[in-house]
């Protein structure tokens, strides 16, 4: 599972990384004024984007760190729990 996990963040990760690495490109070799706004633009979005999906990381790593590993199993009388 947690190698599933990594993977899957890795995958995550690397697309919006080359994003940010054509962003950076595009404002360096910019032509005007109106072409780097453009690019820098583009680049704090991603930066944003970039930011937000590492803080749901963290936060999904917190919650199953904090998750208990086993949860008991009882019956359940649901007449009692309808009441």
């Amino acid at each position: 599972r947690e190698k599933r996990f990594t993977a899957d963040a890795a995958h995550e990760l690397r697309t919006p990384i080359a994003a940010l690495k054509l962003h950076a490109y595009n404002l360096a070799h910019a032509d005007d004024a109106g072409e780097r706004a453009q690019s820098q633009q583009r680049l704090d979005a991603g930066i944003a984007r970039m930011e937000r999906l590492v803080a749901q990381l963290l936060a999904l790593s917190r919650i199953e760190r904090d998750a208990p590993t086993a949860v008991p199993v009882a019956p359940v009388d649901l007449s009692d729990v309808a009441r």
